[in-house]
């Protein structure tokens, strides 16, 4: 795991029109801003939002400027740095990865029903990881890029704030070892051994019970405690602000070829997952490329809105929640962004 921390400033939290200060706030940041507002004040969690009309570069923004955890989001920067390899001529999308041990991580996808000494080919890794939100197969890809290639280029970028990434096995070692440090060293076996507890407090039990020790020896007294610790380390996190900074170059054409960057948004239209979120309550017949992400008491949907074909370029959206007790919930918030986005008359 790399030990490059990028270095961010927390600037005051907003729920504002952005703009220059002697042009007036148009009527659909107005009423994006005013129906944010509202969704916020229903949810019992938090939410973060960055929109920007990438035509006109009027944005509207709700906390985002502070790191929030980005869960599966961060496969859009690893497809990138696949892609960006591929088109510098370092691998090819044809590639052998053959599944190791070390590999196998608890969560999305099915790439851990695999028998280790499995060979995938870096697409089907790719696709796996984007459209499935595999888990063992974005280590497999990770693995194979190097961590560190990943997080210099992000770096590069000067984003608000973005990472650094880590494995998706590290997340889980690095939140358990909230509990106790030899978490650290934990391998597959022992992630699905916890996986299998039916609720939080039975995940504590079995943390406690590998490590021979009572609840009451544990670092933190319950699951909850454990990860907010752990997303206070900011790994894996960004400020939706820099979330959306990345989706525009992205469509932009500054991060990869046209050809390429075709690919990649075309399959991150794709994906399977986050059905009752930002896409449930958008307008019907729009492309909407995005990439979801889910962990304990989070949640994200961020992505590029194309709207209709008189429109040049479109719009990046970027939104996550945090702290609801159930995903249900979460995704219910980031339904009423995307019905604040469709009210306000952004995409017409």
């Amino acid at each position: 795991m790399t030990s490059r921390i990028v270095r961010f400033v927390l600037l005051p939290l907003m729920l504002l029109p952005l703009m220059a200060p002697s042009v007036a706030a148009s009527s659909w940041q107005t009423r994006l801003a005013n129906d944010l507002a509202a969704a916020d004040r229903a949810f019992s969690g938090d939410l973060s939002v960055y929109i920007k009309d990438i035509d006109s570069g009027e944005e509207v923004a709700l906390r985002a400027d502070s790191p929030w955890y980005l869960a599966s989001s961060v496969k859009v920067f690893i497809a990138v740095a696949l892609y960006s390899q591929v088109e510098q001529g370092k691998l090819t999308l044809d590639d052998k990865v053959t599944l190791d041990y070390s590999d196998y991580v608890d969560g999305a996808g099915n790439t851990n029903w695999s028998e280790v000494g499995t060979v995938f080919t870096l697409h089907q890794l790719y696709r796996k990881m984007v459209i499935e939100s595999d888990n063992t197969a974005t280590d497999m890809v990770i693995r194979t890029l190097g961590l560190d290639n990943i997080n210099n280029t992000i770096a590069a970028l000067e984003l608000n704030y973005v990472g650094p990434i880590t494995t998706l096995a590290d997340v889980r070692r690095l939140a358990y070892s909230e509990f106790h440090k030899g978490a650290h060293e934990f391998a597959s076996t022992e992630f699905f051994r916890i996986q299998k507890a039916s609720d939080p407090e039975g995940r504590a039990n079995v943390i406690a019970e590998l490590f021979g020790v009572t609840r009451a020896e544990l670092g933190q007294p319950d699951l909850d405690s454990a990860f907010d610790a752990y997303y206070a380390t900011t790994y894996n996190s960004g400020s939706m602000r820099g979330v959306g900074q990345y989706l525009e170059l992205l469509v932009g054409g500054a991060l990869l070829s046209e050809k390429y960057t075709a690919k990649l948004l075309d399959t991150m239209e794709s994906i399977t997952t986050g059905g009752n979120r930002l896409q449930a309550t958008l307008p019907e017949g729009i492309r909407f490329a995005h990439k979801t992400g889910t962990q304990h008491r989070r949640a994200c949907d961020v992505g590029i809105v194309w709207a209709k074909p008189n429109r040049k370029r479109p719009v990046v959206v970027a939104a996550c929640t945090r702290g609801p007790l159930s995903t249900a919930e979460a995704e219910a918030a980031l339904r009423a962004v995307g019905t604040a986005i469709t009210r306000s008359g952004l995409l017409d």
